[in-house]
């Protein structure tokens, strides 16, 4: 028996991301299964995650998108994207030709027209809900997410760590979450010949790697001004950050701590290039107070790059050994980690070895094999129900 497992657009809506890489990377592996076969509606996107999976929309190259988003501006034209796409979704599920609905993020408008046909659900994290501080007011993630965290016929989430708190949180009964680890973005690429002049001629010689987003509970400003002595006292030392450009008040921060020459933005274009940045960093550096999974752990990992992280959420189940951990709102703990790690070679190399073992625990084929179980299960169960 095949089922038909239908994907909403919410996610891809995102240029690229954590969240939409998985998504992306398990519709690729899934639709190597011959139990399933896979539905996602869109009618434009432009995530780059989809479009490495060999995912086009459904009129990706005949749309005239420049001209219609110059007519009607930036704001209301991505309205006007969204607004199709979920019309395509509404029709799919009006005519209930699936078995399961994979709502790809938190907007319940999907409940009305679902009838009693099963839903899974990912949550991740529970990062808002656990500093609701660094949110706006308006944000309703919060609220949509325990809508449908109480509707969904079944959760997956990404660690054990995360489990709990949505059993604690949002008093979710445990044996409706199932634990599936994400696997790695750089999953069958050989990292030992990848390289690239263009992306290696920005990389200084000696180099802490910071990636990602850089706000709130990320712990950007604090980690800086915790190595800002360790920076300022290695003539040949630099920390090379990765995502967003620096905003104004980044650029302030980091030359009211005289470091200006020390912290650069190093742009990347793709997997290679990133590939490229950790392999040759001297250690990655992971202070994000609270992480559901924390992604950039097994990135390292994979590129034989020593991991320095904070000992809170899910960082420690996930790197286990494989990591030398800091309390993430203590100077000292951070500069101590840092430097352990920069300054000892066998330490490093030690880290590096329990990185690459811990691979195996996530892999892409492991995901959709236990996901295409739980969808086989759910729907068993269901039947035995009616």
């Amino acid at each position: 028996m095949t089922l038909k497992i239908l994907y909403d657009y919410q996610i891809f809506e995102q240029e690229f991301g954590g969240i939409s890489n998985s998504f992306a990377k398990h519709i690729e592996n899934s639709r190597n299964s011959q139990d399933i076969e896979i539905k996602l509606p869109i009618h434009r996107h432009k995530n780059i995650h989809l479009k490495e999976v060999g995912f086009n929309a459904n009129s990706q190259n005949n749309f005239g998108a420049k001209a219609v988003k110059k007519i009607i501006g930036k704001k209301r034209y991505n309205k006007y994207i969204r607004n199709i796409n979920q019309n395509l979704i509404k029709e799919d599920l009006k005519e209930q030709n699936f078995d399961i609905f994979r709502p790809t993020y938190y907007d319940p408008y999907f409940l009305d027209f679902i009838a009693d046909k099963p839903f899974v659900i990912d949550l991740y994290d529970m990062t808002h809900e656990i500093f609701p501080e660094f949110f706006s007011l308006k944000d309703d993630v919060c609220v949509n997410k325990k809508i449908l965290a109480k509707r969904a016929t079944k959760i997956i989430t990404v660690s054990q760590n995360t489990k709990r708190d949505l059993v604690q949180l949002l008093d979710i009964k445990a044996e409706k979450i199932e634990v599936i680890y994400p696997g790695n973005i750089f999953e069958g690429i050989n990292i030992d010949n990848i390289s690239d002049a263009k992306i290696e001629k920005q990389l200084p010689q000696n180099y802490i790697l910071f990636v990602g987003n850089r706000s709130s509970y990320k712990n950007f400003y604090f980690f800086i001004t915790a190595i800002q002595r360790t920076l300022l006292g290695d003539d040949n030392l630099k920390l090379v950050c990765v995502g967003p450009r620096f905003n104004k008040a980044e650029v302030k921060f980091i030359e009211n701590l005289n470091l200006a020459q020390k912290i650069i933005h190093v742009e990347v274009l793709g997997k290679n290039d990133l590939a490229i940045v950790y392999k040759k960093a001297k250690v990655f550096a992971f202070p994000s107070l609270y992480e559901g999974f924390g992604l950039p752990t097994i990135e390292a990992f994979s590129c034989s790059c020593p991991v320095v992280a904070s000992n809170t959420s899910s960082i420690p189940e996930v790197a286990e050994n494989a990591a030398i951990y800091f309390d993430p709102k203590n100077y000292d703990s951070i500069k101590s980690a840092v430097e352990k790690v920069l300054y000892n070679n066998d330490l490093r190399l030690e880290l590096i070895s329990n990185g690459l073992k811990r691979l195996p625990l996530f892999s892409w084929e492991e995901n959709a094999r236990k996901t295409v179980n739980l969808y086989k299960n759910l729907l068993a169960n269901r039947d035995c129900q009616t």
